[in-house]
């Protein structure tokens, strides 16, 4: 039996699965950053090592099985594959990945992680994208602008009765201070090179408290989707997608993740484009890598088998990857 493992790096973590050629997931892993502009070289390496070994570990692999990495730099996935013993591997973007996790081919792909971007391509096989410049330039929308929106709002919460939130509870609680004078603290000394990871730590606690009603991060998340949903008829009009029913997926832990997010982003984008149908997928962007991998072995996409990896993925595949 063959076995393909995709590998999706970002500036927070480095996830990888293991899946079979009849779809089911075998195994997954989780490894730190892999964003060369905020680690180094070893620890990318690392990175990327840790999260291969844990997807791997119970299945021995040959060189009939392959690699697809995104968000690593080429030629470090290419080392790992040749360490391993793999027969190929292959570095692919984050709009395939994406779009391959909804077994889409065209259309427009929303990543909301630590970072953010709009991606869109087109059936004549134009592509383009906006935003995706960091956290100096862009990051609308992001795990970094959330967190920098909540973190603003906690500290804002004493100022008048409007601007009362749970945040300034909850947030200190996240990063392990006592209040928000021993988070200011810390944030500040803290502050460096990896002050973006940071920052968008704070995301999570911020979808929290909306989910339990906070009205000033549900406006948090509402501001954020907002900001980056206005990239989306750009990214429309240059590349013509204008037909009737084009599909938007989301991608990225944010989207992923956060259904007050998504529902707040569709909301701001059928404003602006209203021809587009969203999608999230049943399965993470790895999960796209292990589909590209999956379709170069010669296995058709299908429902069925896009079930069977959610499915294993559900059942296994979140009960194995690393808290």
């Amino acid at each position: 039996m063959a076995y393909v493992v995709g590998l999706d790096g970002g500036g927070t973590k480095c996830a990888a699965m293991l899946v079979d050629e009849s779809g089911t997931v075998r195994g997954m892993g989780l490894g730190g950053s892999t964003h060369i502009l905020y680690s180094s070289r070893e620890a990318v390496m690392e990175s990327i090592q840790t999260a291969f070994r844990q997807a791997c570990a119970n299945i021995p692999l040959t060189s009939s099985d392959l690699m697809i990495s995104c968000g690593i730099p080429p030629e470090l996935a290419g080392a790992l594959a040749q360490q391993a013993g793999l027969g190929s591997c292959e570095s692919k973007g984050e709009y395939e990945l994406g779009m391959a996790a909804a077994m889409k081919s065209h259309g427009i792909l929303v990543l909301a992680g630590t970072g953010s971007v709009v991606f869109g391509g087109n059936p004549e096989g134009e592509y383009a994208s906006m935003g995706g410049q960091g956290p100096l330039f862009a990051d609308e929308g992001s795990g970094f602008h959330i967190g920098q929106l909540g973190l603003r709002a906690a500290f804002r919460s004493h100022y008048n009765a409007r601007h009362r939130t749970i945040l300034a509870q909850t947030l200190p609680a996240l990063y392990g201070a006592a209040d928000l004078r021993d988070l200011f603290s810390l944030l500040y000394r803290e502050n460096g090179k990896g002050a973006r990871r940071l920052l968008a730590q704070a995301a999570a606690g911020v979808n929290a408290a909306a989910e339990d009603g906070d009205p000033v991060a549900i406006d948090v998340l509402r501001r954020a989707a907002g900001e980056l949903a206005l990239l989306v008829p750009d990214v429309v009009d240059k590349l013509k997608l204008h037909q009737a029913d084009v599909p938007m997926v989301a991608s990225g832990s944010v989207a992923l993740n956060s259904a007050i997010y998504w529902r707040e982003f569709c909301a701001a984008a059928a404003r602006l484009a209203p021809n587009l149908t969203p999608f999230r997928p049943r399965l993470p962007p790895v999960g796209g890598a292990a589909l590209l991998g999956l379709r170069k072995l010669g296995v058709a996409w299908t429902a069925e088998l896009l079930d069977a990896m959610a499915q294993s993925y559900d059942l296994a595949g979140k009960h194995q990857q690393p808290a």
